[in-house]
């Protein structure tokens, strides 16, 4: 395990270290376990509101399905925030197991935008045709331009650190053999 020297500046001025005290300290300790905690409770309770916004089920209804793909795009920060803390601690940690249950997570979201993305697309045209009032309309033109925002910044986000998790969880197998 890579290891960090503590004391540096008594060493530099010629003074030893306390008596008892070590001189390095291993490289992620216990905060990199507290932030995976943290990131555990951000994801989880981020994961009951986006279930949550889907309950109960109305596949079918265009407006159901138009407003709820926005919608859970809209409470997505919390959850994604989440899944990174933990791929963090896995990458920190030299984590194949943190590193290889946040790539496969984040590779199930970016499958799950996909289908969100195909789902709220074949709604489009009826959610737009649905408004008339020129304030709406400017309303949900600006819903649309942020949602497609979303989908892209998303789906590049989750995607990449899907398949950077992934690959250093194959890499530290390979490593550790």
């Amino acid at each position: 395990m890579p290891r960090i020297i503590v004391g540096a500046a008594d060493a530099e001025q010629g003074r030893e270290a306390a008596p008892g005290r070590s001189q390095t300290r291993p490289v992620g300790g216990g905060e990199w376990g507290l932030l995976a905690v943290l990131g555990s409770v951000f994801g989880l309770v981020a994961l009951s509101d986006l279930v949550l916004t889907i309950v109960p089920w109305k596949f079918g209804s265009a407006e159901w399905e138009f407003g709820t793909v926005t919608q859970i795009l809209n409470n997505f920060p919390l959850f994604a925030v989440g899944l990174t803390f933990i791929a963090l601690t896995g990458f920190a940690k030299r984590s194949s197991a943190l590193l290889r249950l946040s790539g496969t997570v984040f590779a199930l979201v970016w499958l799950a935008l996909v289908g969100m993305a195909v789902l709220w697309g074949r709604n489009l045209e009826v959610a737009e045709a649905s408004v008339t009032d020129p304030v709406l309309k400017l309303g949900l033109s600006r819903a649309i331009t942020r949602t497609t925002v979303q989908f892209v910044a998303y789906g590049v986000g989750f995607g990449l650190l899907g398949w950077k998790a992934l690959a250093g969880a194959r890499s530290l197998r390979t490593h550790q053999r």
